[in-house]
């Protein structure tokens, strides 16, 4: 299917019912300067934050946006059966804590410490094994002592892209993509590319990676190479992957040679998620986040982006409409961030 049409071939409107806005939630004290994002989803909980910034963690109730409670953080991950775990600065060291529902039930101090500068990216993987992604570095801590289990380099500036776990390894985005086993810290495979693409299918089965400027390769997860396709990774669910290009975006089943969808947006494409057989994009020519069945081909207008006043120390102003980071989906819920979180409720038809 494809088409010249602003969004694409698919009919608006027809066989999926409109979605229903739940709640929404403004986060205190936005500045401009902050990365504001979803820290973590769990079934009962929404933690948003300001990557990197060290502020407050704003913990949401998924069904109503009530806030469930608010504590200081530097990042809240999602621990075992759904546990949050938050990471907290404690004078030159980094401290976890595992919350019942906001409340500490244990606290434990990494060893060595992490430093609280140079930033560094915090990584649940597994039960009760924490990664720490460094600037130069990658190490892995038992989460019920804080003790380090092994430590090994990696290339600087890896801390600024978020790793994927996968089973028993984590792969590490950068100009060269580094496959590690979690056990040891030993490295599986490597495999050349540029900064700093990297999905993987729910199931680990399918792990796209960008090649060139251009183009993603598919691998297994032993690093074959599968197949090769001009885009680069948008957005994967467990039948498909999305690429997106200088035009628009393009939707291929895992192996498939030919796109099944394509979805032209020249201007101004940001956020691109993939759940199941939907895609979400967001498109600057109308402020909009699209949801289109890629296998009906059917779409309908989900969100409408508007402007926002933002603050900063120095200046106040108005930023434009935009949603660039990808909607979160928990069936039949869907959670768009712009400068506002948002909750819509979807019946899929």
């Amino acid at each position: 299917m494809t088409s010249n049409q602003p969004h694409g071939s698919g009919d608006v409107n027809r066989g999926i019912p409109s979605p229903s806005s739940i709640w929404q939630y403004d986060y205190p004290g936005y500045f401009a300067g902050g990365d504001l994002r979803v820290s973590v989803f769990t079934p009962t909980r929404i933690v948003l934050a300001k990557e990197f910034e060290g502020t407050e963690l704003v913990a949401l109730d998924p069904a109503t946006g009530a806030v469930a409670f608010t504590r200081p953080g530097v990042a809240a991950l999602r621990g075992e059966d759904d546990a949050l775990v938050t990471v907290e600065h404690d004078g030159a060291d980094q401290r976890v804590t595992v919350l019942a529902d906001g409340t500490p039930a244990r606290t434990v101090v990494l060893t060595p410490a992490v430093p609280a500068f140079p930033p560094v990216r915090f990584v649940m993987a597994g039960p009760g094994r924490l990664l720490v992604v460094g600037d130069g570095e990658l190490a892995a801590y038992e989460l019920a002592t804080g003790a380090q289990r092994w430590r090994v380099p990696a290339p600087e500036s890896r801390h600024l892209f978020a790793p994927i776990v996968l089973g028993d390894r984590v792969i590490m985005p950068g100009a060269t993509y580094a496959a590690y086993a979690l056990a040891d810290g030993k490295r599986l495979w490597r495999q050349a590319g540029v900064c700093c693409g990297a999905l993987a299918s729910p199931d680990g089965a399918h792990v796209y990676l960008l090649e060139t400027g251009e183009r993603t390769v598919e691998l297994s997860p032993a690093g074959a190479i599968i197949a090769s396709r001009t885009g680069t990774p948008a957005a994967v669910s467990r039948d498909f992957v999305a690429l997106r290009d200088a035009h628009g975006v393009s939707v291929y089943r895992h192996g498939g040679a030919a796109p099944i969808l394509r979805v032209d947006a020249p201007d101004g494409l940001g956020a691109v998620a993939l759940a199941d057989e939907m895609l979400f994009y967001f498109d600057g020519r109308d402020a909009t986040v699209w949801m289109h069945d890629v296998v009906r081909d059917v779409r309908i207008a989900l969100h409408q982006a508007t402007s926002h006043t933002v603050i900063s120390p120095d200046a106040s102003g108005t930023a434009p409409p935009f949603v660039s980071d990808p909607p979160i989906v928990v069936w039949p819920n869907v959670y768009v961030l712009d400068w506002t979180l948002h909750a819509y409720r979807v019946d899929r038809g």
